[in-house]
């Protein structure tokens, strides 16, 4: 009968396993070493379960990690579309918002169905959703699909389907669950962004009510222009001018006459600035555009990448796979 010992080390018991999964039994491995051989099961059997244990545990995290670093991506796809969504005039590089060649067709699409209802723009959540929603549809091809499907039965017997004919009728169906799924995938994101920052919304709305505020006195000043017979290729530099007319009335104390022709942008500007018809809009307008900028920054400090991810581990969102 072997040694009456009660324990062993890691290295002993890893080989002891070693040894059994190679087809030693517990009897033989027992008496090679010195032990009993229920002893011997016991240790390879706890060091199994141990090891079971550790496996899985890595298997967790490894998953975890994962859909983590999948998570923080799409926080921050969400949070550069906003970021696209509520560009200011400084970077638009014009003073009409919304004309970036990249959202300019969801947003006149969406334009047609709120402005009805409702003047100016909707809510971001509405466009941020169709942009996500983008992100999220996969693109079907068949280029590369056999030209014919077989379908076994259960009989055994094999059946045939020319592609070409099944394409019209399943690519369209195939299509439309992309794009449920894309849009349901687009809602959970914007509930996780929410959930993640839950005071980011706030200066979102705020942003939505100055926009159109400034969108309506934009549409005012351009209207005003265009009754004095103010030429297309003059009103965006001409406005532009105005409002550096604003700036520079707050340095000096008088500036040039309003002038009788509206030949140049100068002019233009100009006579925006001393009409008291259009003093007021300018200056409104003066007021939102550095209101937007404003704005734009507050939201660009929320959703930089690095206050993403203090976000994503500081508050747990109702997906977020933490214990």
């Amino acid at each position: 009968m072997g040694k009456r010992r009660y324990e062993v080390n890691d290295e002993t018991a890893y080989r002891w396993c070693e040894r059994h999964r190679r087809g030693d039994s517990f009897r033989k491995i027992g008496l090679d070493e010195g032990y009993e051989r229920r002893f011997v099961a016991r240790v390879v059997r706890q060091y199994d379960r141990h090891q079971h244990v550790q496996e899985g545990a890595v298997t967790l995290r490894d998953v975890r990690v994962g859909f983590l670093q999948e998570h923080l991506r799409a926080l921050e796809r969400a949070a550069e579309h906003i970021l696209e969504i509520t560009i200011p005039p400084s970077i638009l590089g014009q003073l009409c918002l919304y004309l970036t060649d990249k959202v300019r067709p969801q947003v006149e699409a969406w334009q047609e169905a709120v402005r009805a209802a409702h003047p100016g723009f909707g809510n971001i959540e509405s466009l941020l959703i169709e942009l996500i929603e983008i992100d999220y549809t996969p693109s079907r091809t068949i280029s590369n699909a056999p030209s014919i499907l077989r379908v076994h039965t259960a009989s055994g017997a094999v059946t045939e389907y020319p592609i070409d004919q099944l394409v019209p009728i399943v690519l369209p169906v195939a299509e439309r669950l992309d794009k449920r799924r894309a849009r349901r995938q687009a809602k959970a994101i914007i509930e996780a962004l929410k959930q993640h920052l839950p005071d980011l919304w706030k200066p979102v709305e705020r942003w939505e009510q100055v926009a159109l505020k400034y969108e309506t006195t934009w549409r005012k000043l351009v209207g005003q222009a265009r009754d004095m017979g103010i030429s297309e290729g003059l009103l965006e530099s001409g406005l532009a001018k105005g409002l550096d007319f604003i700036s520079k009335s707050q340095e000096e104390d008088s500036l040039p006459r309003a002038p009788t022709k509206l030949e140049a942008a100068s002019d233009v500007g100009l006579w925006l600035f001393q009409n008291p018809g259009t003093r007021e809009s300018l200056e409104l307008f003066h007021q939102y555009r550095e209101q937007l900028e404003a704005a734009y920054a507050e939201l660009e400090d929320m959703l930089s990448p690095w206050e993403l991810r203090k976000a994503l581990l500081a508050r747990q969102c109702k997906y977020c796979p933490l214990p």
